[in-house]
């Protein structure tokens, strides 16, 4: 067995010994003034991927209060030293590369497309690291606090919004993503315990929808329907679970993620494959970073803008019913109509002509909205430059800039 096979069996076994005790080791230790994910302290690097889980299985198993770990040089760099007797935590390099596949005579082989086939491999080596709650004589800018998330609940909504995924609630006890439809289908807020566990669950449901062809393009949403227990389902299962976990931290929201029914299946996965968990945790992180990134990005206008048909007369409708009812997104819940003259569009009576979000929303362009009078519950979907918008009662008009 050479080193890197056996790191993978030391990192895996790890993981299960967490996980048959009942511990995530993905999930949060949660100690006010520390980084939301653990930080070498003289960099202030973040640790990725598989070291998340490892560091922090490690800092809640020894009872460490930080997340802030140095190497034995750096520590001795800084002028500090190792308390007597201390142990160092496992840590791992690991660097996914690609190579082309070659013949025996060293002729490059290529698939039915005539492109160059591509072997996946990665490169992978063990370091160790010391708490910094290990060590003394430490410059005290090492344990500074770090300033928090300061509305969690805001910035949970922001990669929500920004996420350009279709969401819609229903009375009911599950909560999924639909890869068909691309849509996540959640029970209403106040089913759940809290506010940070409905958002827990939406983060669950926002990894599985990075998957989809149009995003990350990642097998266990686009390889077709699976079933609980099969080994594609809960490795899919153990993704959108790390990927909820690490957008947790990011966002400052503490909440109890859907792991119950699924350490089991995990287990099988992890026994069965000690390179799953490196693949699951580089996935997790590829899906976190991803809506982070999209949570950041500038918006082409900072309000969406309400206009009115007498300002852009030939303005084409754009109305497209699905059987979709409650629906949420960042405006629809918010828009108000005054009271005005009452019209006509096709053949429904209607009034008002303005609304007014609560909050921006990332568009380029701009909608004519109008109440129906009569509040039958009809959905009208909006898809526009890969903006999902779900408006219940409304019709809407494009105007494009």
């Amino acid at each position: 067995m050479n080193r890197s096979n056996d790191l993978y069996q030391k990192v895996t076994d790890e993981i299960i010994a967490a996980l048959e005790k009942g511990v995530l080791p993905w999930v949060r230790p949660w100690r006010e003034g520390e980084p939301v994910v653990p930080m070498n302290a003289l960099s202030g690097r973040f640790y990725h991927g598989i070291n998340i889980p490892l560091l922090w299985n490690s800092a809640e198993r020894q009872g460490y209060e930080n997340d802030r770990w140095l190497t034995f040089t750096q520590i001795r760099n800084a002028g500090g030293n190792i308390h007597k007797g201390e142990r160092s935590t496992l840590a791992v390099f690991y660097l996914p590369q690609q190579r082309e596949v070659v013949d025996s005579n060293g002729n490059t082989v290529l698939d039915a497309d005539g492109n160059p086939k591509v072997m996946s491999y990665a490169v992978v080596r063990e370091f160790r690291l010391f708490n910094i709650q290990q060590c003394e004589g430490l410059p005290e800018a090492f344990s500074q606090p770090v300033v928090m998330v300061d509305d969690p609940i805001a910035a949970t909504e922001q990669v929500t919004r920004q996420s350009a995924v279709m969401i819609t609630h229903r009375r009911q006890n599950r909560a999924y993503y639909s890869p068909g439809r691309d849509c996540i289908i959640m029970p209403h807020p106040e089913q759940f315990t809290s506010r940070e566990d409905y958002y827990g669950t939406l983060l669950h449901e926002l990894t599985h929808a990075t998957g989809h062809a149009s995003r990350l393009n990642r097998d266990g949403i686009t390889a077709g329907k699976h079933t609980f227990g099969d080994p594609t389902y809960s490795f899919e299962e153990l993704v959108a679970e790390m990927g909820a976990a690490f957008l947790c931290a990011h966002v400052g929201i503490q909440s109890k993620l859907q792991h119950d029914s699924y350490i089991a299946s995990w287990l099988k996965v992890l026994q069965q494959d000690k390179k799953a968990i490196f693949r699951a945790s580089g996935l997790a992180r590829n899906a976190c970073e991803y809506l982070l990134e999209r949570a950041q990005q500038p918006v082409s206008a900072e309000r969406m803008t309400f206009i009115s048909t007498a300002e852009h007369p030939a303005l084409p409708f754009f109305s497209t019913p699905i059987n979709l009812r409650n629906p949420i997104n960042s405006f629809a819940p918010n828009l108000t109509a005054p009271k005005g003259k009452i019209q006509r569009v096709k053949g429904k009576r209607v009034k008002g002509e303005r609304a007014y979000p609560k909050r921006g929303f990332p568009s380029s362009f701009e909608l004519q909205v109008r109440w129906l009078s009569s509040l039958t519950p009809v959905t009208y979907l909006c898809k526009l430059q890969g903006i999902h918008c779900v408006t219940a009662f409304l019709h809407l008009k494009i105007h494009w800039e």
